[in-house]
């Protein structure tokens, strides 16, 4: 039962003391190595790609790297590689060699000695103070606690004996990543022959207007594919390789992370330093790998190799992603004594009251009526399918359903085999592909009034080495002025009514494209007009989307294709056409702020503007914050009417308990300062054990019928309020378009405007993509 009145716990340290002193060893990049590479070099660019290839290489073999700088002529003679612990001289020197071979194979390595010297600083820890020299302090210091970690055992208790008892146990390792160190167990637990791990991320982070850094603790659920296969050919996993003890002259070998795909194999900068050792042969045959990745957890002799699952892959798993409430708590309570035994300036987790109630008082029900005529196609293969759209569109068409839309005008039906063959969207190669464009092509015609499109199709999974037709149907019934929804066939196993659930949900999906939400914000806020900003990155551009939501109106505008505001069926209709390859205008910050002055009538209305940090700081630049704290920055001068909204979700948040009781939940508002809020929406409506969610791992570890919550903490904080608005009614409005999305009765990550936008990339992203590499999986 979802708890409403208790106090939020964040499983996030707060770090009290001003600084951490911290030893190591620093390195100089070699300066014969650097003037033989500028002489080849004919640009900037074509020193700092493979500099930073490196950087990576050296950062996930050798251990303990804290931080590594930048070289360029300016900084040569300055310190180059930052390591904590051990530091194996030779194997660095093999590394460069390595890597000079393979990116600069016409010229010949000079000879080089490696400058290794100590290194102490006491690293500032109060926001807007840096260090002289370890100058990315949230990476070293987040990379220093992990080292702190190491080879610490975790208990995990079963709460549910009286007084607790001892179930299982583990040993933290690191696992050296490009994008920096984890913390993983070592070792793996077994679940219906399939493999899982704990895994620990650290995630060092800043609270707007707090001066105290805080250190969030996630801890997850690393699951093992039992397979290598990806979706897309050619698409690259990214094993764990664990080598035997004592080679590549350290005492303990690290746990790396390195690239493989299945149709080139090994990395070929590890293949090739393996080489230098006699090692290459340690790694598995492709072949084998695929084959069995099990049998290579733990081997007596060559390396272990582990294959993270996900979404990537062909095969699913049946270990779920959750974990229990009582396993993260317990796990980060563990991680913060282990660290205040080390460093005596940690804090203790912050609690927090629900800072909102009645929150719904404002809000009131829409019945949605999609202003003007529609026509939907259903195109089916299982007669059942075309049952359940009867029964709910046809049959009881006074209801609105239980969604709340109107009926369309007309429905037409198509069977998918008898219109176009047994084996249609089963795609061999791309000559098939083509050969479907144009049959389906020839059937469509323009319509007169918005068309939406059903489609019954089988998933991913069933497309093997074949090219998956759902992004290519999508383009072509786009350029036919038809939206699309793709839902899966009836599993045998699944009930007829979980399947109506589904298709209900396309139908629901087929309204939000279509420009249709399910709440709307009443008196005294009914002038609200809602815009999210979301960026799409892709081929190195920086592309904005806006939506904006009005109580008239569902807007999306694309400034750098210089849409305008477009109504968002039709804006999702033209994304289709967007191309790339063409030269597009950058858009800045400023520029986005133009084109929002375009909404129609938004002077007369209130403007709140949100946006997703993660997604949108290399753009949206004046909310970094030491510009937000400074008062001086570009979203401070616009309109006195306008709102702004920062989120920030995953591991920039952090996970949470109740405090009264470590198994319960809760939901609601909760405030950390004056301008920053933590949202936590309830349990979604659809955790049952028919979606899994009630799957444990473990069922005498955890409880049989434990449920498993996923993450859904998102920080809220309004930097810029309009002069009629409070910063607690933002928030709570924000709040509540978590659970506006027509789609779904869940709620989601984001609120409404954020969420349109993001979906929108079915028209935008995988189209351009799609179009480069054929689409083969």
């Amino acid at each position: 039962m979802t708890n409403t009145s208790k106090t939020l716990r964040l499983n996030s340290i707060p770090l009290e003391g001003d600084s951490i002193h911290i030893e190591c060893k620093v390195l100089y990049f070699p300066k014969e190595v650097y003037k033989a590479i500028r002489i080849e070099a004919k640009s900037t660019q074509k020193i700092n790609k493979p500099l930073k290839q490196l950087a990576d290489f050296i950062r996930v073999v050798h251990p303990d790297v804290l931080h590594i700088n930048y070289i360029n002529e300016r900084t040569v003679n300055e310190p180059w590689i930052y390591i904590e612990g051990e530091v194996s001289q030779e194997l660095l020197a093999d590394l460069i060699e390595t890597w000079f071979s393979i990116v600069y194979p016409r010229i010949t390595l000079p000879s080089f000695n490696l400058h290794i010297e100590s290194f102490a600083e006491d690293v500032p820890l109060i926001e807007g103070d840096q260090p002289a020299h370890l100058n990315d302090k949230y990476h070293v210091v987040q990379n220093h606690f992990i080292n702190q970690l190491e080879g610490k055992r975790l208990v995990i208790e079963d709460w549910e004996n009286d007084g607790g008892h001892i179930y299982e146990s583990f040993y933290l390792k690191k696992v050296h990543t490009k994008q920096g160190p984890k913390l993983i167990q070592d070792g793996y637990f077994d679940y219906r022959g399939e493999k899982w791990s704990y895994e620990i991320n650290l995630s060092l982070e800043t609270i707007p207007y707090e001066r105290t850094y805080f250190l969030h603790i996630h801890p997850k659920v690393k699951r093992w594919a039992k397979n290598i296969y990806t979706r897309t050919q050619g698409q690259t996993v990214h094993p764990y390789v664990q080598f035997p003890e004592g080679i590549l002259t350290l005492k303990e070998s690290p746990l790396i992370q390195t690239d493989f795909r299945w149709d080139k194999g090994w990395d070929r900068l590890l293949v090739e330093l393996l080489r230098k050792y006699g090692l290459d042969e340690q790694l598995p045959a492709k072949e084998e790998l695929n084959n069995d990745p099990y049998s290579f957890l733990s081997v007596d002799e060559g390396c272990s190799v582990f294959v993270p699952y996900g979404n990537h892959l062909k095969k699913t798993t049946n270990v779920k992603p959750g974990m229990s409430m009582k396993e993260r708590l317990q796990i980060s309570e563990q991680i913060r004594d282990e660290l205040q035994s080390h460093w005596s300036g940690f804090g203790y987790f912050p609690e927090f009251p629900k800072a909102l109630k009645q929150i719904r008082k404002d809000i009131v029900t829409k019945e949605v009526d999609v202003h003007g005529e529609w026509q939907l196609e259903v195109y089916y293969k299982d007669e059942l399918t075309k049952d359940l759209v009867v029964n709910m569109l046809e049959e009881q068409p006074t209801t609105k359903v239980d969604f709340m839309y109107r009926s369309p005008s007309a429905i037409k039906y198509v069977q998918i085999n008898d219109q176009w063959g047994e084996g249609a969207f089963h795609l061999p190669d791309r000559e098939a592909l083509v050969d479907m464009n144009r049959t389906i092509g020839q059937t469509l015609t323009g319509e007169a009034i918005p068309t939406l499109a059903l489609f019954e199709i089988q998933p991913k999974e069933e497309f093997q080495n074949k090219i998956d037709p759902k992004d290519h149907l999508r383009k072509i019934y786009a350029e036919n002025g038809r939206l699309t929804q793709f839902i899966n066939p009836k599993e045998p196993k699944k009930t007829t009514s979980f399947y109506e659930s589904k298709v209900k949900s396309g139908l629901r999906d087929l309204m939000r494209q279509l420009g249709v939400s399910k709440l709307e914000l009443g008196d005294p806020f009914s002038d609200l007009c809602l815009v999210g900003i979301r960026i799409f990155k892709s081929k190195g551009l920086k592309i904005p989307v806006l939506t904006a939501v009005t109580k008239d109106a569902m807007l999306i505008n694309v400034p750098s294709f210089k849409s305008g505001w477009l109504d968002y069926r039709e804006g999702l209709l033209q994304m289709v056409g967007f191309n790339l390859n063409n030269r597009i205008h950058q858009v800045k910050e400023e520029h986005i702020y133009r084109e929002i002055e375009k909404i129609p009538d938004i002077k007369n209305m209130q403007v709140n503007i949100m946006m997703e940090k993660q997604n949108c700081s290399d753009v949206m630049k004046s909310f970094h914050n030491n510009k937000v704290h400074s008062g001086h920055n570009a979203h401070s001068e616009t309109p006195d009417n306008w709102t702004f909204i920062q989120l920030r979700a995953g591991d920039q948040t952090p996970s949470w308990s109740v405090k009264e009781d470590p198994t319960a939940t809760i939901s609601g508002i909760f405030q950390f300062n004056g301008h920053t809020y933590i949202s936590i929406v309830s349990k979604p409506a659809t955790m049952k054990e028919s979606n899994g969610m009630k799957v444990t791992r473990h069922s005498s570890r955890v409880g049989k019928n434990t449920m498993f919550r996923q993450e859904s903490a998102v920080e809220v904080f309004v930097p810029k309020v309009s002069d009629q608005q409070s910063i607690q009614e933002v928030v709570r409005h924000t709040h509540l378009l978590r659970e506006s999305n027509i789609q779904t009765d869940d709620h989601t990550l984001l609120p409404l405007p954020l969420h349109l936008g993001k979906l929108s990339g079915e028209y935008f992203v995988s189209i351009n993509e799609v179009e480069e590499s054929g689409g083969f999986v």
